[in-house]
């Protein structure tokens, strides 16, 4: 079975966020692994107004797609230039250290 490494980045708008993409893709290129971006919604308490909650979701739904999406584009961005920098680094064979 072959194996691939999974390096989980948290997306919660801190400032460390970009350094965690950039490590994690650093990390996958390295180990030809990839990278999983997580945000987590919150779920708020239940409401008398079933209407008002549904909307509050769809909200944050949207939020973390357009938080998941701006991270990816990030994340390709790190990695293209990581792949490339590694190309020109090491352009006779690959290199598994940074």
């Amino acid at each position: 079975m072959n194996h691939r490494s999974k390096f989980l980045v948290i997306v919660d708008g801190t400032e460390e966020l970009g350094t965690a993409i950039r490590f994690a893709a650093k990390r996958a290129l390295s180990t030809k692994g990839g990278v999983v971006l997580l945000n987590i919604i919150e779920h708020s308490d239940p409401q008398q107004w079933q209407s008002v909650e549904d909307i509050i979701i769809q909200e944050a739904r949207n939020e973390a797609e357009e938080k998941l999406k701006s991270c990816s584009f990030f994340l390709i961005k790190c990695m293209k230039c990581l792949f490339f920098f590694n190309l020109l680094l090491m352009p006779n064979h690959q290199s598994n250290h940074w």
